[in-house]
């Protein structure tokens, strides 16, 4: 795109600015806090987690690739042995085993790659010369989701909490039924971006029935699978979409729960293609992708995508992973129980959510809230009341709280 000179500079967004606050928040305070990027943190070092099991592995593939026949460029889909083994890692064995033959696999850019390539294949597919943009409804805690989806979809979103601050299903299912047989829904599989409220399997299952019943076609963000409710009940919505035939474009980050931020590691799966949209237009509106990705960046990077390939793939490392995944999810969780105490009745579902996320207050942090946590040494959002309680350390635990209920003092009066 071209700017001349009366165009105002694209603005770097929330996560952008926070990212060049924290240098500087680093340099004001001796022991400061982070709590806008969702990161895990690990209680050791400071630094961002990865788990061992990964570590490892990585330095075996960089090894193996180093001393082995990988030189030159991969196919534009990606690495087929981590594909293989993602794939029955988050649909299960006999799911993966029964519907292989009708499942597209692409190595992505992280899930934000992922969630490009879904906006790139599902827009075409949807889309009709002449016509209106076809429709998206979206859960739009993450703001980079409008992002992706805006320029190929009109987009509409429920409030995905009620006034209590519970999930709000009866307005998901209302926003589900005013949609258009011709449409699209993009859901949050676990670990709700950015308030940590997820629906029960229930709640999932009586979803799923009027997105069946019209056609809809569901996108699912899966960024925080095994660090919500454990690995197993993360993946429930993905096999429940896939199991029920619907078409399913399946978003899978491995940031979070393989700490792979900055490497930029996930897939997109595509599930049910065939059976909704026949073999001839689902093969040439998926086949879209890979010339996307030739135009854009080519070929996917093998290095870091190596090593985790080899991870999933061994049952043993693979096991070791989930354990080590489990001892972050228990953490988060302490974390966000000791929250909840501190904070009582003046935040009272905060200790309901799951994941990474919580979020203080309905609206945004005023500039006196953010003056305060930036005094108290703890770098919030500029435009959100998100918080990662991912980025505590146990010991700041009170620190945080403390300054949680000040700023609950200093939230203005909505009329």
């Amino acid at each position: 795109m071209a700017y001349n000179t009366l165009d105002p500079l694209p603005s770097l967004d929330d996560i952008a600015l926070a990212n060049k606050d924290w240098v500087q928040m680093q340099q004001e305070h001796a022991d400061p806090i982070n709590g806008t990027v969702g990161v895990l943190l690990d209680q050791s070092t400071g630094k961002a987690l990865q788990p061992m099991v990964v570590q490892d592995a990585r330095r075996q593939g960089l090894e193996e690739i180093l001393s082995g026949n990988t030189f030159g460029y991969q196919t534009q889909k990606g690495h087929e042995p981590f594909l293989n083994a993602v794939s029955e890692w988050v649909l299960g064995p006999e799911l993966y085993e029964n519907r292989r033959n009708n499942l597209q696999k692409l190595q992505a850019l992280g899930g934000t790659g992922a969630l490009t390539m879904a906006s790139v294949a599902l827009g075409a597919m949807l889309s009709n010369p002449g016509q209106a943009k076809p429709s998206l409804e979206l859960e739009a805690g993450w703001g980079n989701h409008k992002s992706i989806f805006g320029d190929v979809f009109n987009i509409s979103s429920y409030e995905h909490l009620d006034e209590a601050g519970n999930y709000n299903h009866v307005g998901a299912l209302g926003a589900i039924e005013k949609l258009h047989p011709e449409a699209a829904v993009l859901l949050q599989a676990c670990g709700y971006n950015d308030d940590g409220i997820d629906r029960t399997p229930e709640q999932w299952d009586e979803l799923f029935v009027p997105i069946k019943k019209k056609g809809h076609a569901v996108i699912i963000d899966a960024a925080y699978l095994g660090l919500a409710d454990g690995f197993e009940a993360d993946t429930y919505p993905i096999r429940k979409c896939v199991s029920e035939d619907i078409l399913s474009f399946i978003c899978i980050s491995a940031s979070k729960n393989m700490g792979l931020y900055n490497s930029r590691v996930g897939a997109l799966l595509i599930a049910n293609a065939d059976a909704n949209r026949g073999r001839d237009q689902a093969e040439r509106i998926i086949g879209k992708i890979p010339a996307w990705v030739r135009k854009t960046y080519s070929n996917p990077p093998l290095e870091t995508v190596y090593g985790a390939g080899l991870v999933l793939g061994d049952t043993n490392l693979r096991r070791q992973l989930e354990t080590e995944i489990e001892a972050s999810r228990q953490l988060l969780q302490l974390n966000r129980r000791s929250l909840a105490a501190i904070l009582g009745d003046k935040a009272p579902t905060i200790g309901a959510g799951k994941g990474l996320f919580m979020k203080l207050q309905p609206e945004a942090f005023s500039d006196e809230q953010q003056a305060l946590f930036r005094q108290k040494g703890i770098l919030v959002l500029r435009s959100s009341a998100r918080f990662n309680i991912g980025g505590i350390k146990p010991e700041h635990i009170q620190r945080v709280g403390s300054a949680f209920l000040e700023a609950l003092a200093l939230r203005p009066k909505l009329s």
